[in-house]
């Protein structure tokens, strides 16, 4: 089974390879914390502080590493810990995600030397099959869960809810009603209460990202 890491990437990537996303690594290190937050492996103390429940593997080796990471960032805060536990993890994640064939590598560069890599996604089904469910939970078919919480969450903090949902695949939802719909998910408390403050600290730390990789690039 795939991390909700993977799965964003997997919503987000198309077949040239692009993902929409300026900050790949804040958004992956915020689905990561998540999912290790969901899965009581990490929790908040009663200042907010990160503190470790389950420091044994998962069975999964970009949580693992989530997990060595997050162990120097042990008494942090989630919102400055989320881009250390990012780092470097799109590029990991994807790795997870071609050698599971949902997607490919294409090297890109000029007299031999590669520049960058991109991913072509090899199968749109689990993309598909996680965008109706996405789809269901902002239409009230059904209650947002851990995995579908921080996917709509994350999708919403990065802007990138048209993207994540085409518009041939929102079951006639407009876009108005996707980002109100997204705003009532990420208030939510779909996986307890130490996943819902985490997730606020996340979401902070990823439009935070946002905002400064988009200043960034107009100046």
């Amino acid at each position: 089974m795939t991390t909700i890491a993977e799965d964003l990437l997997l919503l987000l990537t198309r077949d040239n390879g692009s993902n929409g996303l300026t900050v790949a690594d804040t958004a992956v290190g915020g689905a990561l914390l998540a999912e290790l937050a969901g899965t009581e492996r990490v929790d908040l103390d009663e200042r907010g502080r990160i503190r470790t429940l389950d420091s044994t593997g998962t069975g999964d080796a970009l949580l693992d590493e989530a997990m060595v990471r997050l162990g120097d960032q042990v008494g942090r805060k989630p919102e400055p810990a989320v881009q250390k536990v990012g780092k470097g993890m799109a590029k990991r994640a994807y790795e997870q995600l071609a050698r599971a064939e949902l997607v490919e590598p294409r090297e890109h560069g000029a007299l031999g030397v590669t520049l960058w890599t991109s991913w072509r996604p090899l199968d749109e089904e689990p993309a598909e099959r996680l965008r109706s469910e996405l789809v269901d939970v902002l239409a009230g078919r059904r209650g947002a869960d851990l995995r579908t919480g921080t996917l709509l969450s994350l999708l919403l903090a990065t802007d990138q809810l048209g993207r994540g949902l085409p518009k041939e695949a929102r079951g006639g939802l407009t876009m108005r009603e996707i980002k109100r719909s997204a705003k009532e998910v990420s208030r939510g408390r779909w996986a307890g209460e130490a996943v819902h403050k985490a997730m606020q600290d996340v979401n902070a730390a990823v439009m935070t990202a946002v905002f400064a990789g988009g200043a960034t690039a107009s100046t």
